[in-house]
């Protein structure tokens, strides 16, 4: 797939735990059925705060509102198209792990990208790692 970057931006002043919607994301032209998208939260230094990938498809889910179930089930009377994801090349992808005092230390490596991130395995009360 063609990657196309459409870099975006909106400062917001939001209190923690709160959301707001910051602009419309645009469709390009050209996008095959299936396609990512990656959305990047960054503070007002710049520093990356989180960021999340997604896979969409230009095929929307179309839910049955007529046969929901409140609160909480809405049954979906079509599916989004992510056959596009069958057709992606295959990756190696190890996972090694490594907890101590409470905490776990997850190394993820697929191609040449690594990502570490720390979790609360047993016991949050034992302090973040050092």
């Amino acid at each position: 797939m063609p990657r196309k970057e459409l870099p975006r931006g909106a400062t917001l002043d939001l209190p923690a735990d709160s959301s707001t919607k910051a602009f419309d994301l645009p469709k390009p032209d050209g996008l095959t059925t299936t396609y990512f998208l990656k959305l990047e939260l960054h503070n007002a230094a710049g520093k990356l705060i989180r960021d999340n990938f997604y896979w969409l498809s230009t095929k929307p889910d179309v839910l049955d509102w007529g046969q929901a179930k409140r609160p909480v089930y809405t049954p979906q009377k079509e599916f989004a198209d992510l056959t596009g994801l069958n057709s992606l090349p295959k990756a190696k992808v190890t996972i090694t792990q490594v907890v101590s005092r409470g905490w776990g230390r997850l190394h993820t490596h697929h191609g040449r990208r690594e990502q570490e991130r720390w979790h609360s395995v047993h016991d949050p009360s034992a302090g973040h790692p050092r």
